[in-house]
């Protein structure tokens, strides 16, 4: 079957389709994007349920008296089911609490936006990795082209040095045959190299696109690239405004920042309005009517108060935002040293 003909722009639609590395990018978004969800509902639908399936003997009578107190023998008596269950949720009304769940959906934005920009910078990547690519496989091509032709020149070269030699009708020195197979060795070089590179690029080449060994390009020539030239400052802007890597940076300075400010949270109680519904059932043990005796087998009940959780651990804390606060420092050094380093590579090209 003949090879599929592709040019730069089919190459790179390919490659962006089927990239591995792409797909991986636009899970990883997927994943940081259902985190972000999960910091919006956890707090609301944050339910937990027990349940209990037992036996249970019997046993009658109330707090004061018991037919059963006495001579009470479980493998004898009859024997029943007993089953509990209980639900309990809450919801936090704290205003600390909740300035710290903002905060919690802060850094999951900032996790997304990182995503995102690395998404951006593979593509860059894989986008610059085919064009060298394409290009490479187009100058090795090219090569194979003008070398092909010097052949025939040599060739020519060769037969009317032989010509001459014959007929005696000039002079024709031995060094002109040695330089003439020298060229012909030095040729044979450079078309080996030739085809090496076209192997290399056409291989990589085949592997971004996912089209594998069958891939071809257009059988054009190599093209010199026009662009229009700017001032060195507008190229510096662009690459601080728009470079995924300062993106990147930026959204993780702004998960450091959010990451302290939650942990600066807990030095604070959270406080929520607490809700929790149980029941429990066992045939074989008598209900206690008394409010002031336990009633563990056989109830029912809802109820709602204000529910207090409270890690007091002060000092700790201290060392905890501490942490955090250098990690942020470090973090912008980072994003410092990033900027510098662009701002090189940017001067340097």
């Amino acid at each position: 079957a003949a090879r599929p003909r592709l040019s730069l722009v089919q190459c790179v639609a390919e490659a962006e389709r089927t990239y591995p590395g792409m797909a991986a990018a636009r899970h990883k978004i997927a994943a940081s994007e259902a985190q972000l969800n999960e910091a919006w509902v956890a707090p609301f639908l944050n339910v937990s349920t027990t349940g209990v399936l037992s036996i249970s003997p019997t046993a009658r009578g109330n707090s004061t008296y018991s037919p059963d107190a006495f001579g009470q023998n479980p493998f004898l008596n009859d024997v029943s089911y007993l089953t509990r269950w209980t639900i309990e949720t809450g919801v936090p009304v704290s205003p600390w609490t909740w300035y710290r769940l903002g905060r919690v959906r802060d850094a999951a934005r900032a996790g997304v936006r990182a995503n995102e920009f690395e998404a951006v910078k593979t593509r860059l990547e894989l986008r610059t990795n085919v064009r060298r690519a394409f290009f490479a496989l187009q100058l090795a091509r090219d090569t194979q082209y003008l070398l092909d032709r010097a052949k025939g020149y040599l060739d020519e070269a060769e037969r009317h040095i032989n010509t001459l030699r014959d007929s005696d009708a000039g002079a024709v020195s031995q060094n002109d045959l040695r330089q003439l197979r020298m060229n012909r060795y030095e040729l044979q070089a450079r078309k080996s190299e030739a085809d090496r590179g076209e192997a290399t690029a056409r291989t990589t080449l085949g592997l971004l696109t996912g089209v594998g060994d069958a891939i071809d390009i257009v059988d054009e020539p190599l093209c010199p690239y026009g662009t229009t030239l700017h001032p060195l400052v507008h190229y510096l802007t662009e690459a601080r405004l728009n470079r995924p890597e300062v993106g990147m940076i930026r959204a993780g300075v702004s998960a450091r920042e959010a990451a302290r400010s939650i942990q600066r949270g807990a030095y604070f109680p959270d406080i929520a309005l607490g809700m929790s519904v149980g029941i429990a059932s066992a045939p074989t043990i008598s209900e206690q009517p008394n409010p002031f005796s336990a009633n563990n087998s056989n109830y029912a009940f809802w109820g709602a108060a204000l529910v207090l959780r409270w890690n007091f651990e002060p000092l700790a804390n201290t060392f905890r935002v501490r942490r955090l606060t250098e990690e942020l420092a470090m973090t912008e050094a980072q994003q410092r040293l990033a900027l510098g380093g662009i701002a090189v590579e940017v001067t340097g090209v």
